[in-house]
């Protein structure tokens, strides 16, 4: 990682920071957030990573598999959901589709999902 990337990252986690302390999150969740964002900036620097290669769901699922800790990952996907309000990243990071078995699958999309007209 560039040192300017290095410190945009640094800013940009001391901005989600101060958001979160702004909208009133428990001093817990903004601690674990904290802790989370300090090891994924930690693991993408170690690795090189650009800006656009940061906010991936190749790389988070690569930082869970590393950590063992998949509740971290809450911490990341939240910055990259600010961090694409604040326009600063084209596309936040992706939740993860669990496909069920088709026999599921075909029978929920059976349901008629309008409402019943009045």
């Amino acid at each position: 990682m560039k040192p300017l990337e290095l410190s945009r990252l640094s800013l940009a986690v001391c901005e989600y920071e101060s958001w979160l302390k702004e909208r009133g999150y428990a001093q817990e969740t903004r601690r674990k957030h904290k802790l989370g964002l300090k090891l994924f900036s930690t693991y993408v620097t170690q690795r090189g990573l650009s800006w656009e290669e940061i906010f991936t769901k190749e790389t988070l699922e690569a930082f869970e598999m590393e950590q063992g800790r998949m509740y971290i990952s809450a911490a990341v996907k939240g910055f990259s959901r600010f961090l694409f309000q604040q326009k600063k990243i084209i596309q936040p990071i992706q939740k993860k589709v669990h496909k069920l078995p088709d026999i599921y699958e075909q029978h929920l999309g059976s349901y008629d999902t309008r409402l019943p007209s009045q």
